[in-house]
């Protein structure tokens, strides 16, 4: 195994002390793991720097060809009332985006540590790494710890089913007591965050010359009228459930990209568009979806409506006594309570594992996915301490 030699990583100028979360996360940022590529070098750096862990490592492969996911456990992984640490390692494309410095390569500058995937969610990752070689290191937990990391999140969680099937079969011998899945939420503990549900509708027309339209049937006008009955249908479920926790506090439907047509002087036969419905917990992701293509297909005419699922996950929704959330408040030493409107995989680890989960880390959404993505070194340090002292609070003797 090479010499990792994190704890050498100093800034002398700065006078501080070695950081090994933010030595990991220089690496994690290194290694190019843009949502729809390959992560194989990720899971193997994860899996390497575990390894000083006394970890039991199992790597899988993922949902596509150059992708793997991971499950490490460290402690006794027979014994009931473990932690599960859950997260992603992809990131969003920086295609486009005007970067003041490499996006892969972690910069230090101000106080804020700069690169892609450093809040969402690498920071997270790392400090869980570095929380994880500690508690192998010392050796005293009397319940394991696990970590998870799954690929493609940032594609509708497109790559996490691998995963919860190795899970479900075993890899987690004995019930934990609950999972903290990692996203930015600025050290806020958050038990609820909306489902999603999105689809790629095709619309087929019937082409004819220009001159002649009414012998043909537009696909393109058809998709026009589909938005504008969408939009409609957005505005009939914003006075319906609603739930004032959230950000945007009822269901949302979203319009995305929209192509069709080859030239001016033809009808166009055929049209693409993407969508998408945003739930609040206690809604049925399946409902409104059929509401969605009820509408679409009233609203595409003569022209042939068809549907094709791209991503879903379901919300995420409170305990009924909320005591997970208040434990892992109270032992992280982290804010308690709150929503998110963007979406994580812990409906799907709640649901599947039956365990009650939480949404918390280091790092501010609203500026992750952007140029400059950053995460603010003391952040990321209390990122460290929070899981620390839960881990402490949780598992040790």
């Amino acid at each position: 195994m090479r010499d990792l030699d994190l704890k050498a990583q100093t800034d002398p100028a700065a006078g501080r002390r070695p950081v090994e979360e933010e030595a990991i996360l220089g690496r994690l940022v290194a290694r190019e793991t843009i949502a729809g590529g390959s992560n194989t070098e990720l899971i193997a750096e994860v899996a390497c720097l575990l390894e000083e862990a006394n970890a039991e490592i199992w790597v899988g492969s993922g949902t596509r060809p150059g992708t793997q996911v991971l499950h490490a456990v460290v402690g006794p992984a027979d014994q009931p009332g473990g932690l599960l640490l859950a997260a992603h390692g992809d990131v969003v494309d920086v295609a486009g985006q005007r970067w003041s410095s490499d996006p892969f390569e972690l910069r230090r500058a101000d106080g804020r540590l700069y690169g892609r995937g450093t809040a969402d969610m690498k920071g997270f990752l790392a400090v869980a790494i570095a929380a994880a070689r500690e508690a192998g290191r010392a050796g005293t937990l009397r319940a394991p710890l696990h970590l998870a990391v799954s690929h493609d999140e940032e594609l509708g969680c497109a790559g996490i089913e691998p995963l919860l099937e190795h899970l479900e079969g075993g890899g987690i011998a004995a019930p934990p007591a609950g999972a903290v899945v990692g996203e930015p939420t600025r050290m806020t503990v958050v038990d609820r965050h909306k489902g999603k549900a999105a689809l790629a509708l095709h619309l087929a027309g019937r082409a004819a010359h220009s001159s002649t339209p009414a012998a043909g049937v537009n696909a393109v006008r058809a998709a026009a009228r589909v938005v504008v009955a969408l939009d409609e249908l957005q505005d009939a479920i914003a006075g319906e459930d609603q739930d004032p926790s959230f950000g945007v506090p009822h269901a949302t439907i979203g319009i995305g990209p929209i192509a069709g047509g080859v030239t001016l002087n033809v009808v166009p036969d055929s049209c693409d568009l993407e969508v998408e419905a945003r739930v609040i917990p206690g809604q049925s992701v399946e409902e409104i979806v059929a509401r969605l293509l009820g509408v679409a297909e009233v609203a595409a005419g003569e022209a042939e409506l068809s549907a094709r699922p791209i991503a879903a996950y379901p919300p995420l929704a409170a305990s009924a006594d909320g005591e997970w959330a208040r434990r892992v408040a109270e032992l992280s030493g982290c804010a308690p309570g709150g929503a998110v409107d963007f979406g994580t995989e812990a409906g799907l680890y709640k649901e599947r594992l039956g365990c009650e989960v939480v949404v918390f880390g280091p790092g501010d959404m609203r500026v992750a996915h952007a140029a400059d993505e950053s995460i603010a070194a003391a952040e990321l340090a209390a990122g460290r301490q929070a899981l620390d002292r839960l881990i402490a609070g949780l598992l040790r003797c």
